[in-house]
């Protein structure tokens, strides 16, 4: 424990001695003081000190006895001056982003105008496509041309697929017109068949001719019931 004790007592008292040869070499940066702390055995060569906001750095020359305390500029990172600043890429972003929202604005104005117009063929309507264009033409550089023909794909497409609904209804009610004409046809041909035996009836007949008379006018009515109308 002896040992222990006496071991910590000196490395503590080279800690005071180096505390204190640094605070004189910050206050006074005389050179005794740095002359101090090289016969104790503390290397001060390349140590840097802040006084007043400004960096020193102390060189010591181990050829001889002179000591140099030089001031030191401020460090600054290496950077590229052709490279922008990051304030100035995140303004350079934000200006492109509000550049491609206003021309993402202006083009989609200027496509819904342009359909319009075609077709309504208004003025108004085409006073709005002409002041939506330009401004896209002018924010994003590029040209109307590109979505003009879009938008007229687009309506061609959109024509051709209501033609063929249009056709596609129009069949089908030709189709129901078509039935309906066979049905009523049917049905007319039915009434005139029951008008006919009901007539053979009232005039007279023999048995037999009672009985085929009555069964047939029977199942003609069925027919008539069931297909004309119950089926309509």
């Amino acid at each position: 424990m002896g040992f222990l004790k006496i071991f910590l007592a000196v490395v503590a008292a080279q800690l005071v001695i180096l505390l204190i040869a640094a605070v004189t070499a910050v206050f006074f940066m005389e050179e005794s003081a740095v002359e101090l702390a090289r016969d104790i055995g503390i290397d001060l060569n390349g140590l840097t000190i802040t006084i007043a906001g400004e960096d020193w750095i102390v060189f010591d020359n181990q050829d001889t006895p002179d000591t140099t305390v030089a001031s030191v500029a401020p460090t600054v990172p290496p950077w590229d001056s052709n490279q922008p600043s990051r304030s100035n890429r995140t303004s350079d972003n934000n200006r492109r982003n509000t550049l491609s929202s206003a021309a993402r604005s202006s083009r989609d104005m200027c496509r819904f105008w342009h359909a319009e117009f075609t077709k309504n063929r208004s003025e108004q309507s085409r006073i709005y496509r002409e002041s939506a264009c330009k401004r896209y033409e002018r924010l994003s550089g590029r040209s109307r041309s590109t979505i003009v023909g879009n938008v007229n794909r687009q309506l061609a497409q959109a024509d051709r697929e209501r033609e063929q609904v249009l056709a596609r209804r129009r069949e089908q009610r030709e189709d129901r017109q078509r039935e309906q004409a066979q049905l009523q046809a049917k049905c007319d041909r039915y009434n005139r068949r029951i008008d006919v035996l009901d007539a053979k009836l009232r005039s007279g007949y023999t048995v037999s001719q009672g009985n085929r008379w009555r069964a047939e006018r029977r199942e003609v009515s069925q027919k008539y019931s069931r297909e004309c109308i119950l089926g309509r």
